[in-house]
């Protein structure tokens, strides 16, 4: 399945969309946060949804995965809050990861396998950290 990857901004709710599919490299997640840089000033957006459901992550490597998640808030500095998306039935240690090095650096990330409570917790106006709020 080759790699692409849908941007779309959501102008009621105020936050970007992206949805990856096919297996993901450094350079294909690279490409995309340099295609949505301008959006987020442009918009005045501070958060996205990621779609990670029809995506693979398995190619990267977990050092990979972690300089990726590192330089997030600098390759994205306004985007502020971040809603990853997994298939219900899918392995999330690597977007546990990458949720955990992306909070340490100063973006509040989450995991949901349901679209509809991630649009949710994107649409309050300060997204708490639903980890610790049950």
């Amino acid at each position: 399945m080759p790699v692409t990857t849908e941007i779309r901004a959501n102008h009621n709710q105020r936050y970007l969309l992206l949805r990856h599919s096919g297996a993901l490299t450094t350079a294909a997640i690279k490409a995309s946060r340099q295609q949505t840089q301008p959006i987020y000033q442009l918009e005045k957006i501070n958060r996205v949804l990621v779609d990670y459901r029809q995506a693979d992550l398995r190619p990267l490597s977990l050092l990979e995965l972690d300089n990726l998640a590192s330089d997030f808030a600098k390759d994205l500095p306004d985007c502020r809050f971040m809603a990853l998306i997994h298939a219900p039935d899918s392995d999330i240690t690597r977007l546990s990861h990458i949720k955990n090095v992306c909070f340490l650096g100063g973006v509040l990330t989450e995991l949901f396998d349901n679209i509809a409570l991630a649009e949710n917790w994107l649409s309050q106006p300060e997204p708490l950290n639903h980890s610790l709020t049950g």
